[in-house]
């Protein structure tokens, strides 16, 4: 049991130094621009220290991220509460606007 709690940790480690910005919200927008797809959300709360921490990007060449976009469009079209998981660096220059990547997506 006690080499499950280190393993555990050990596997946490990288995540620590993560930084992560989630949100719960509508999404306001989807934007394809630069060879990203930005997805902003709206009338929710989130936390950051990455802009409004509403705005996340996705890579259109990857295959999770298109099945994030998949459900990123489901939401908006049925304007349902959508809970966003962005990670990694802030990244604030064209085309990423203040945005995180966008790691996890769900509809409420």
């Amino acid at each position: 049991m006690f080499y499950k709690g280190i393993l555990v940790l050990i596997m946490l480690l990288p995540s620590l130094s993560y930084a992560a910005n989630d949100y719960v919200g509508k999404v306001a927008s989807i934007k394809a621009d630069g060879g990203i797809i930005l997805v902003i959300l709206k009338d929710g709360t989130g936390n950051s220290g990455c802009g409004n921490s509403n705005s996340f990007w996705l890579d259109p060449k990857l295959d999770f991220d298109k099945a994030i976009l998949s459900l990123a469009i489901t939401a908006k079209a049925a304007e349902r509460e959508v809970y966003a998981l962005g990670g990694g660096e802030c990244k604030s220059g064209w085309p990423h606007k203040n945005s995180h990547k966008l790691s996890a997506f769900s509809l409420r």
